[in-house]
């Protein structure tokens, strides 16, 4: 578990936030694993405007998102009954309920 997972567990988007920046200062590129935390901490504090945008910085930095990734997007906006906002975010991503299952 990382220190970004923990602040998420413990509903502090902030702290979480405040070690993404200290993550992007350091040598190296965060890993799927680091934005997979990232997105859950947003979340799990019903941010999913933030959990998107962190979305797309992982796909402009080359990563390949993965079924965590899906699941977690998914549950940001079904959390605040956002499911048209939802399928659109997925949809225009290239998303389908196919490829996240497929993973």
């Amino acid at each position: 578990m990382t220190l970004i997972s923990i602040c998420g567990r413990a509903r502090n988007a902030d702290k979480a936030e405040e070690v993404w920046g200290w993550a992007l200062r350091t040598p190296g590129q965060p890993n799927v694993s680091v934005y997979n935390a990232m997105i859950n901490a947003h979340e799990r504090n019903k941010q999913p405007d933030r959990a998107v945008q962190l979305f797309e910085e992982m796909q402009a930095a080359g990563l390949q998102a993965d079924t965590a990734t899906y699941a977690a997007l998914c549950d940001a906006f079904a959390q605040q009954g956002e499911w048209d906002k939802q399928r659109t975010a997925l949809r225009v991503r290239g998303v389908t309920p196919q490829r996240i299952m497929s993973r």
